[in-house]
């Protein structure tokens, strides 16, 4: 059976580099008509641009890649990145994947207010507000095939581990989680749209590379799988199962991609 995103316009925050770039490609491969790619700085879309669309002519694809350069902390980001979306011609989306996010590590006495502030306002209030104001342009009619919102969170925010320094980050990915249960409850009725919240395990990129500099080995020994994920074997096939049409019943679900290493109680 084949899934894909064809002719589907899909706006992907923190898409230039890291897992966002990876989702990037999986609505590339599936056929997306259009997808809009996102990140705080114009030179890291501008690069993401360029990359993408030579995978596109790699693949055979002829999904539009545009980049809105815009930071989601905030309101004001997010009505940019909105305004980016419209401004291009583009009234109506089919998926949001809301991705973007950052990490602070510090011990707990150390551990700065800043830090705190800058972690939630990204993970956990950027989330909320991004897929606030995109609503109005994901909701259709009922009985049609619905959008979708894909909120990609983390296995750390269902388990809690002793050494664990990273407060704002785990605290943020279990709100989400929590979020998008309440929100699968909501937007169905409201505008027609399923949301589902995926849980990356440990994949190896700029943001997890200081983990598991430390605690790699330990999380390959401890994992029934024996190995790191694989972003684009292991999650270019989740995207595109959850955004494809015959998937539509499939709505609140919190998806763990760890090869079960939650399951384990683990201590990273």
């Amino acid at each position: 059976m084949n899934f894909n995103a064809k002719e589907k316009i899909a706006v992907v925050t923190g898409s230039s580099r890291g897992l966002g770039y990876v989702f990037a490609e999986a609505l590339i491969i599936g056929g997306a008509k259009r997808v809009y790619i996102n990140s705080r700085s114009k030179d890291a879309c501008d690069k993401a641009v360029s990359s993408l669309s030579e995978f596109c002519e790699t693949h055979g694809k002829s999904t539009n890649i545009v980049a809105i350069p815009s930071n989601l902390n905030n309101g004001a980001g997010v009505r940019k990145l909105v305004d980016g979306v419209l401004a291009n011609g583009d009234s109506k989306i089919d998926i949001l994947i809301a991705n973007a996010g950052a990490s602070w590590g510090a011990s707990f006495e150390s551990h700065p207010e800043e830090a705190l502030s800058k972690v939630i306002d990204l993970n956990l209030k950027g989330v909320f507000l991004t897929i606030q104001q995109f609503a109005p342009l994901l909701s259709k009619p009922q009985g049609v095939d619905p959008s979708r919102i894909l909120i990609n969170a983390s296995i750390t925010g269902l388990y809690s581990s002793k050494n664990g320094n990273v407060y704002g980050y785990t605290a943020s990915k279990a709100a989400i989680i929590h979020l998008g249960k309440t929100l699968a409850l909501q937007l169905p009725e409201r505008y027609n749209v399923n949301v589902n919240t995926v849980c990356p395990g440990f994949f190896p990129s700029r943001m997890s590379n200081g983990v598991l500099s430390k605690f790699g080995k330990d999380y390959i020994k401890e994992n029934p799988r024996n190995r790191m994920g694989d972003a684009r074997q292991d999650l270019i096939p989740l995207i595109l199962f959850l955004c494809d049409e015959k998937t539509n019943y499939l709505n609140g679900m919190v998806l763990s991609v760890d090869g079960g290493y939650h399951l384990n109680g683990p201590n990273l």
